[in-house]
């Protein structure tokens, strides 16, 4: 069986379950603690919680679920001419569900989701609210994402790359376009360059990254998330963080979400969408007062 990490996190993986190379979870953690379930961004992995869980293991069941990990497996290891493949966050969150049903029947779970995770977890809130114990979404909006700053700033810096530079020169220009380390160290980590004076090649097909982040969008959410609100009680809340610049909500859907009943919206200075980097100690801060809502 596949895994998430060559190097093991935090304790050994005590068991792992796949469906249908549509997610890959792993557990860690007291057996007889409350579920936490934690949904990594479109490349990220089990190693973006390390530091928000730090220490959660003596408390809590933890699920570290890798959403799609066939995607993972054809397009982010190596050098590919076709793009990575879109999640598919229903079925994510169905599988999920199905998880739950399977290995923890008739409990709930507390939900974490980095960016694209975050879409996974508002499915889940609308489809599963009887086992939907609280949430925390960084960064993402439920709706479509073409007007967020995010995609706009990755789109554009993509598209205006010329590749055919040697890389000092190309690692200039992408410092000109792109002032967050972390988005740079993103974009770096999808170009190979065999030797220094170039040409290079994008990874994964990153060239059609505007191909795949518009296959990455639904607006569908919106309904579904105005009539789960009639559905939840008092304890069944969603943090949603909020990024200072480069953020993956727009300022129309920020509006949109503070209509809606379970949601507390929460905004993070100094941070860019990679919140669960360069604002560890705010999110780790929301997640334990979202698992703190949480019944056994």
């Amino acid at each position: 069986m596949r895994k998430l990490s060559d190097k093991p996190l935090l304790l050994t993986v005590e068991k792992r379950y796949q469906v249908d190379m549509t997610i890959e979870v792993q557990e860690i953690g007291n057996p007889e603690g409350k579920l936490l379930a934690c949904l990594p961004g479109m490349i990220g992995g089990a190693g973006d919680f390390r530091q928000i869980i730090e220490g959660l293991e003596k408390e809590f069941r933890i699920l570290l679920v890798d959403t799609n990990p066939q995607r993972k497996e054809q397009g982010l290891k190596g050098l590919s001419t076709e793009a990575v493949n879109a999640v598919d966050y229903r079925a994510c969150s169905d599988d999920l569900a199905d998880y739950l049903a399977e290995n923890h029947p008739g409990r709930s779970a507390t939900l974490i989701g980095l960016s694209i995770g975050g879409k996974i977890v508002y499915h889940f809130a609308c489809d599963y609210p009887e086992i939907f114990a609280s949430g925390v979404v960084s960064d993402i909006t439920p709706g479509l994402m073409g007007d967020t700053d995010l995609y706009s700033t990755v789109i554009n810096t993509v598209e205006s790359l010329d590749l055919t530079k040697p890389w000092n020169d190309l690692k200039q220009d992408l410092s000109n376009a792109i002032t967050d380390r972390n988005f740079r160290v993103l974009i770096k980590s999808q170009i190979f360059y065999e030797n220094k004076n170039g040409p290079g090649q994008w990874r994964n097909g990153m060239e059609g990254l505007k191909e795949l982040l518009d296959r990455n969008t639904t607006d569908e959410l919106w309904e579904m998330l105005a009539k789960t609100q009639n559905k939840l009680n008092d304890q069944q809340k969603l943090l949603v963080f909020k990024a200072e610049y480069m953020s993956g909500i727009s300022d129309k859907d920020l509006k949109r979400l503070e209509k809606l009943s379970f949601v507390e919206l929460i905004h993070l200075q100094n941070s860019s969408h990679f919140i669960h980097i360069n604002s560890v100690d705010g999110v780790r801060k929301g997640l334990l007062h979202a698992l703190s809502l949480q019944k056994i």
